[in-house]
C-alpha cells in the first residue's frame, strides 16, 4: 500500500491518543469527549450568583432549508425502490418506521417488515428474502450467474441487510420470518454469518455487522474452528488497496471509521493497530482534502495516485454519476470520524453544496431516481447529516 504524505493532522491525532492513555480513543461519532474532573471546594468571601455555563450548540456544517430537505427526501421516497437492495437503502435513509405503498393494491407496508420477511411485506418483492440454514438463517444475495432471472428478493452484497439493521440499532432479538414461515430472530442471521465468515472477498458488510453486533466480545469463531479478532479484521482492511470494493473503495474506509468508533466504547483493538488505523485515516483525509474538486465533489477514482496497482487504461472517464457515488459515500464515512480526524467544515460544506445542486437538478425525474436509487439515497443521506436534518421528520 502506498505511503501517504501527511500534514499536521496526524501528529495532532496521535498526541490526542497518547493523552488519553493506552491509545484508547474516547470518542463519539461527532467529537472526542473530555473526561470531567472533580470540582475543587471554594471558600467564598461573599455570595456570588453565577449563571450556569451552557455550551453553544455548533451550527450545522451545511445550511439546509426545510423546503430543500423535504424536496430531496420526497424525491428519494421508498416508492422508487425496486428490489431488496433499494429497500435497504431506503430503510437506512428513512428509518425503521418508514412505509412504502404497493401501487398495485394501494396498501402501505413498513419497510422493516419487507426487509425481515414478514408475510405481508414479502408481497412487495414476490418471495421471502430469508431462508433457513444449518447454522441459523440467511438473507438471499444477488448472484451474477442468474442475470436472466429477477432477483428482487436479494440483497446486493452478502451481509448488506445485517449491516443496515445493525446501523439502525435493530437488536438481535428482533423477530424475523424465514422461508418455512416459522419465526426466528436476527440472531439467527448473525449466527449463520459468523459460522461462514472468512477474510476473503467482499467482506465489508459482514465486517460492519460484526462491529455493530459483536462487542463486547473481541473474537469470533467460524464453523471451521478458525478464530478471528478485531485486530485481524483491521489488518485485513488496512492491507487492501484503496480501490478495493464497490462505490470507489469507500466501504473499506467506512468499516475502519466504524471500528474506531466501536473501539472507543469497547476497547476492541490493540495499541499498535489503533495507531495504524489513525495514521491511515489521517492520511486518507489529507489526500481527499488536497484532491477535492473546486466544485466540492470527488471523482470515482479519487484513489488513483495512492494505488500501487493503477489500471492499465489510466484514469476513469469523469461522469456525474461517478462523482455522485464517490462524494455521497465519502461524506457519510467522514462524518463518522471524530472531529480531530475530520477534514475542515469548509471541505465538508463544499461537498454538501455540490450534492444539493446535483440532487435538486435530478430528483424531479422519477425514472432517473429509480435507475440510480442507491447512489441518490447515499447522497441525500449525506446532505441531511451535514444539515442535521432527519428524514423521518421531513416525510
Amino acid at each position: 500500500m502506498s505511503p501517504l504524505l501527511l500534514s499536521n493532522r496526524l501528529p495532532r491525532a496521535l498526541l490526542l491518543l497518547l493523552s488519553l492513555g493506552a491509545f484508547s480513543i474516547v470518542a463519539t461519532r461527532i467529537s472526542f469527549r473530555q473526561r470531567g474532573s472533580r470540582p475543587r471546594p471554594v471558600t467564598a468571601v461573599r455570595s456570588v450568583s453565577v449563571a450556569p455555563s451552557v455550551p453553544a450548540r455548533p451550527r450545522p456544517i451545511l445550511s439546509l432549508s426545510r423546503d430543500t430537505a423535504q424536496r430531496l427526501v420526497h424525491g428519494t421516497r421508498a416508492d422508487h425502490a425496486a428490489n431488496m437492495s433499494g429497500f435497504l437503502h431506503a430503510l437506512q435513509l428513512l428509518g425503521t418506521n418508514a412505509t412504502v405503498v404497493d401501487h398495485a393494491s394501494g396498501k402501505a407496508h413498513k419497510l422493516l417488515d419487507i426487509v425481515v420477511g414478514r408475510p405481508d411485506g414479502s408481497e412487495i418483492i414476490g418471495s421471502m428474502p430469508i431462508f433457513r440454514t444449518r447454522y441459523g438463517a440467511r438473507f438471499r444475495s444477488y448472484r451474477k450467474s442468474l442475470l436472466s432471472e429477477v432477483q428482487a428478493d436479494s440483497q446486493a452484497h452478502a451481509g448488506q441487510a445485517l449491516a443496515v439493521l445493525g446501523a439502525l440499532g435493530v437488536p438481535l432479538t428482533y423477530p424475523i420470518d424465514v422461508g418455512d414461515r416459522s419465526t426466528e430472530t436476527i440472531d439467527a442471521i448473525y449466527r449463520d454469518m459468523i459460522a461462514n465468515f472468512c477474510m476473503k472477498g467482499e467482506l465489508y458488510w459482514d465486517a460492519e455487522a460484526i462491529i455493530r453486533y459483536g462487542p463486547p466480545n473481541r473474537t469470533w469463531t467460524n464453523k471451521f474452528g478458525e478464530i478471528f479478532s478485531f485486530d485481524d479484521l483491521a489488518e485485513e482492511l488496512l492491507s487492501r488497496e484503496y480501490d478495493n470494493g464497490s462505490c470507489g473503495g469507500t466501504h473499506r474506509l467506512r468499516c475502519l471509521a466504524i471500528l474506531i468508533d466501536a473501539h472507543a466504547r469497547h476497547s476492541l483493538v490493540s495499541k499498535p493497530i489503533v495507531a495504524d488505523i489513525v495514521r491511515h485515516m489521517a492520511g486518507t483525509v489529507e489526500h481527499l482534502v488536497t484532491t477535492q474538486d473546486p466544485s466540492g465533489c470527488w471523482e470515482i477514482d479519487w484513489w488513483y495516485s495512492l494505488s500501487s496497482k493503477r489500471p492499465a487504461h489510466g484514469r476513469a472517464t469523469p461522469t456525474a454519476l461517478g462523482r455522485l457515488v464517490a462524494t455521497g459515500h465519502h461524506v457519510e464515512w467522514l462524518l463518522l470520524l471524530a472531529a480531530e480526524l475530520r477534514p475542515s467544515r469548509d471541505t465538508l460544506a463544499r461537498a454538501g453544496s455540490w450534492l444539493v445542486s446535483e440532487l435538486q437538478a435530478r430528483v424531479s425525474d422519477p425514472t432517473w431516481v429509480a435507475e440510480n436509487y442507491c447512489p441518490v439515497v447515499h447522497a441525500t443521506r449525506a446532505v441531511l447529516l451535514l444539515g442535521e436534518a432527519s428524514a423521518e421528520q421531513l416525510e
